[in-house]
């Protein structure tokens, strides 16, 4: 055993690696772990950069949703008062037609009270 123990010892003295060998490897090593680093913190950059971009495209949504829905309310309210405007000319309309009609209609002859004169007043 102390035989083969011994070959062992030899064998991996004799397989060694030289110290110059090994402060190339630990140099190189340490290199690899300085880039690696520098990779992964460039990684973490643009993961943050997007989470930032995210949260503007978010917010900017949220924002055009509310000013969709208030532009939407102002547009109706706006339509519903142009539509109310249109009936009451349509009304007055009619009224100034009517008294128009009355006052071409009546003859030149006054009854008990004089001639006709319509109810309504025009504005």
């Amino acid at each position: 055993m102390r035989t083969s123990f011994s070959i062992l010892i030899v064998l991996a003295v004799g397989c060694g690696i030289s110290p110059a060998d090994e402060r190339a490897r630990r140099e190189a090593l340490a290199a690899e772990g300085r880039a690696l680093e520098l990779a992964a913190d460039a990684v973490e950059a643009r993961l943050l950069a997007g989470e930032v971009r995210l949260a503007v495209w978010n917010e900017l949504e949220a924002r055009h949703r509310q000013i969709s829905e208030v532009s939407c309310r102002v547009a109706d309210a706006h339509f519903q008062d142009m539509t109310r405007l249109f009936e009451e000319q349509v009304e007055k309309g009619r009224g100034k037609h009517r008294v128009r009609a009355l006052a071409s209609n009546s003859d030149g002859s006054s009854g008990v009270g004089g001639p006709l004169v319509p109810l309504t007043r025009e504005r």
